[in-house]
């Protein structure tokens, strides 16, 4: 019986990451819009839908290091577009750029920070993860003005 549960929670949870994953990289038809959202940290970046996006320390300018680190991209995935990001209201336009992936994709950036979301972000606004410490790096809110939230 134990075993039983164990094999179902593990098949919960799998199911629930490939969801999860899925639904936070997903790169619209055309360019991605990243919002503004007011959360317990004060106003950050969101996707359209209201999940936090991050910045990882790790990275340089402009320079996705993540994507190179085992593991890393399954729990950070990157944000794509499939065109020019879209600001949205209180999100500087100037700012929005995108990075380069070695698979082909582009990934979203502001102010030169490449932006992830988090597989276990499953609550729009949430902020816990905000500062945590992972794969050489800390992931932190970005603001409006581009700077890093801890």
């Amino acid at each position: 019986m134990v075993r039983r549960s164990l094999c179902l929670f593990a098949a919960g949870l799998a199911a629930l990451t490939v969801l999860a994953a899925s639904a936070s990289v997903a790169a619209a038809a055309s360019g991605t819009k990243v919002d503004l959202s007011t959360t317990k940290l004060g106003p950050i970046l969101t996707t359209g839908a209201g999940y936090t996006l991050f910045a990882f320390t790790k990275d340089t300018p402009n320079m996705d290091n993540c994507v190179t680190t085992p593991g890393c991209p399954i729990f950070w995935p990157p944000l794509l577009t499939n065109g020019a990001p879209i600001a949205g209201t209180g999100v500087d336009a100037s700012l929005l750029g995108s990075v380069s992936l070695p698979s082909g994709k582009t990934q979203v950036s502001y102010n030169g920070y490449p932006l992830y979301g988090y597989i276990f972000d499953l609550f729009p606004r949430a902020t816990y993860y905000v500062g945590i410490s992972a794969f050489g790096g800390t992931w932190e809110a970005v603001t409006a003005s581009g700077t890093l939230l801890k």
